[in-house]
């Protein structure tokens, strides 16, 4: 008996193999694919969180997976819950594409992350917006943001932070397109949003910008790129307005006529930088602190500035003044 046993127990491991019949499947994870997954639709899964998550939380998070695809999105926003991280499965493989309004195609919230993802807006709407984002610790990593407007908005931003205290890392976001404004990453209202090796590109229009601040907004950046060009009338790698607080480190900033600008009661600390283009225009009432920066224009205005190892577009090296 114990050899019949036996000879049917090694049949079995021979003749049986279900790792490519039964998916393997895990707690407090939905997973999004074309075929095979739990969902083929990532909002469809997020709006059914209840079924696979629970009620998420710091001590049950969840994960929705969506793996290799394009997944349209038409006009709906994927928005996302906190404690419900989506990871996508790159960002060259993964690609959420639609068109919806002010809401953006994703929206972020607190306590949630967003991954190795590609969001695309194609600016089919007054404001295109590719993703929003909203409240504190919550994060963006690793993500292609972008949109393409073709002169179908009047408005475009890649990543639009109201009130948010965001960290935005390893993130690509380039605008082109919209008639009016392009900007790649806008900061509004009170948060302390934080971007570090980010690469930010606006393009077009009559105005764009690389990184615009807004209404008491108090921003850090390192080791970023935050470019701006192609407008019929200004472009501004960087703009501050209204009590803006931003500091940046390690990082090239680029526009013309100006690269830089303040404009009502901001403060910016620029170190270890490099300045391309235009200059850096200071309203009265702002003021700037330039260290170990190099500029290729001078600074305008009536603010405030103090400059230490300064060297501007000739090479010349400035102590204790600025140029």
């Amino acid at each position: 008996m114990t050899g019949l046993t036996s000879a049917f127990a090694g049949k079995a491991d021979v003749t049986h193999n279900h790792d490519t019949v039964y998916q393997e499947k895990y707690a407090g994870v939905a997973v999004v694919a074309q075929s095979g997954g739990d969902y083929t639709d990532p909002v469809t899964a997020m709006n059914d969180s209840a079924v696979w998550c629970g009620i998420p939380s710091a001590t049950n998070p969840c994960l929705l997976k969506i793996m290799p695809g394009v997944y349209e999105m038409g006009a709906n926003t994927l928005v996302m819950q906190g404690y419900i991280d989506v990871e996508g499965s790159g960002e060259k493989v993964t690609k959420l594409p639609g068109n919806a309004n002010y809401s953006g195609v994703v929206s972020v919230v607190s306590n949630s992350e967003l991954r190795f993802v590609t969001v695309e807006s194609r600016g089919m709407a007054d404001m295109a917006r590719a993703i929003v984002t909203t409240g504190s610790n919550l994060k963006i990593a690793a993500v292609t943001a972008a949109v393409t407007a073709n002169n179908d908005a009047n408005y475009a931003v890649g990543i639009y932070n109201e009130s948010s205290s965001v960290i935005i890392i390893n993130t690509t976001v380039t605008v082109s397109g919209a008639i009016y404004s392009n900007e790649a990453i806008s900061n509004y209202g009170i948060g302390a949003p934080v971007l570090i090796n980010v690469a930010a590109t606006a393009t077009g229009g009559q105005n764009s910008y690389g990184l615009k601040n807004s209404q008491y907004v108090t921003a850090i950046v390192r080791n970023s790129s935050l470019r701006a060009s192609g407008s019929s009338n200004n472009t501004w790698g960087v703009s501050n307005y209204l009590n803006t607080s931003v500091e940046i480190s390690n990082s090239i900033i680029e526009g013309a006529p100006w690269a830089i600008q303040n404009w009502q009661g901001d403060s910016l600390s620029l170190s270890h930088s490099e300045v391309r283009g235009g200059g850096i225009s200071l309203a009265q009432n702002t003021q700037a602190k330039l260290f170990f920066t190099k500029v290729s224009a001078g600074m305008y205005g009536l603010g405030s500035r103090t400059c230490a190892a300064v060297i501007d577009s000739g090479n010349t090296f400035h102590a204790n003044d600025c140029p």
